[in-house]
């Protein structure tokens, strides 16, 4: 693996990030809350995978309310997700690597997702942390046993932005992510929805602690 390449990826998917939000108004929307200053869009990428930006200005959400998120994302993911659990990997280059599991339903095949941490900031000055699957093949074969008969699911990008501004935070967040294999339609739904709302389900958990409805 060439020296840098944790840092290429960065510099990558925060390129692809820029590209999606210039183009946010374009985009469907498929979910609008006007009372929480919340809108959700999705377009398609180029291999055909939903791609969900949403925006938000979050009354009253300081950095505290961020703070845990920040610690450890993940943790926040797993108490968002009921089917949800997560394994820390080495760190590579310097960022923190998770291996996520998600429980299916009978008959269906468990996910295994080998993520990868960043940290950085939009080109608006927002400041973003997120993960991906981008570079991680290395990573995953080396947790074959425990990915096990697990079907690998590509976290093509999972980004949320923040930035403080009056009365609380101005966020934004992107979501891109091939759970692979053959998945029933009812399934793929209830993703759909849960990432449009997502961002907002997010806010509530850190704010007050609401843990939402079980994805499945």
């Amino acid at each position: 693996m060439v020296e840098g390449h944790r840092a290429q990826i960065k510099q990558q998917l925060l390129a692809k990030a820029d590209e999606y939000f210039a183009g946010f108004e374009t985009h469907t929307t498929v979910l609008e809350d006007a009372a929480r200053n919340y809108v959700s869009k999705q377009t398609f990428n180029e291999e055909g995978l939903a791609v969900t930006m949403s925006k938000m200005r979050a009354e009253g959400l300081t950095m505290e309310h961020l703070q845990p998120w920040l610690d450890d994302p993940t943790s926040v993911m797993e108490a968002l997700n009921n089917r949800l659990t997560r394994e820390q990997l080495p760190e590579h280059e310097g960022h923190k690597m998770w291996h996520l599991k998600m429980s299916m339903p009978m008959i269906i095949s468990n996910r295994s997702i080998i993520t990868c941490i960043y940290q950085g900031e939009t080109s608006d000055g927002y400041q973003a942390f997120f993960h991906s699957s981008q570079g991680n093949e290395e990573q995953a074969t080396a947790n074959a046993e425990a990915i096990g008969s697990d079907v690998i699911a590509n976290n093509a990008i999972t980004m949320t932005c923040y930035k403080p501004c009056e009365g609380g935070m101005e966020l934004k967040q992107l979501l891109c992510m091939d759970p692979a294999g053959m998945i029933p339609g009812f399934i793929k739904n209830a993703m759909a929805s849960r990432m449009a709302n997502g961002l907002m389900l997010m806010v509530d958990y850190l704010k007050d602690g609401t843990i939402p409805a079980p994805i499945l």
